[in-house]
């Protein structure tokens, strides 16, 4: 079996010049080490040149003073807009016709809105979750917002917010019959969830 010095030697024969400010050794070293990290198989040409992509857009913003955030690569760094899009976009609305959001959204137009909101500083952000490659968006949308409203009412922040289970709600949906292959929205759960608060609360170490 190849090594992934060699792996990458061979790849560095086939690609294209890499961009002014940095060689191809060091894109290539940067490859192999970001590999390793994320224990990923490196013999990719498409994916190599994906990731040199990335890089730059990383390097790009985290030099750039006027912004106020940074970026890092993870493990989607060897993918290209398309392949992200089509590994990971594509909801299946279940509901067909009009929908009504009216009783979720305030129709009170006396109000000004504020020049700036931030929902991490009201208690209403929890920490960032990953359904993976189950198709089920609306249950972590629905129970994000669930879960917002919850720990607002009840005055919580910081460490103690609390969390509720994506996985509850969708191994009770449809009596357990969800594979994560049906799609839906987040609306309807808020219609009729299936779930008491005790069965939504997850418990973590």
């Amino acid at each position: 079996m190849p090594t992934t010095t060699q792996v990458i030697s061979a790849i560095l024969i086939g690609a294209p010049l890499a961009l002014a400010g940095i060689t191809e050794q060091q894109y290539a070293d940067e490859f192999g080490t970001w590999c390793s990290e994320q224990n990923t198989d490196c013999n990719s040409v498409s994916k190599f040149n994906n990731f040199k992509v990335s890089y730059d857009r990383v390097q790009a913003v985290n030099n750039d003073d006027t912004l106020t955030y940074t970026l890092e690569l993870n493990k989607f760094a060897g993918m290209s807009n398309d392949e992200w899009k089509k590994q990971y976009l594509g909801m299946r609305p279940s509901e067909v016709g009009p929908r009504d959001f009216a009783q979720y959204v305030s129709t009170n137009n006396n109000q000004t809105a504020p020049a700036a909101w931030d929902w991490r500083t009201k208690g209403a952000v929890t920490k960032v979750k990953n359904q993976g490659q189950c198709g089920s968006c609306w249950a972590f949308s629905a129970v994000a917002t669930m879960e917002g409203r919850y720990n607002q009412d009840a005055g919580l922040s910081g460490s103690k917010l609390v969390e509720f289970s994506e996985q509850e709600v969708v191994d009770c949906t449809l009596k357990g019959e969800d594979t994560c292959d049906l799609g839906g929205e987040m609306h309807g759960r808020f219609k009729s969830f299936p779930l008491t608060l005790t069965q939504l609360l997850l418990i973590t170490d």
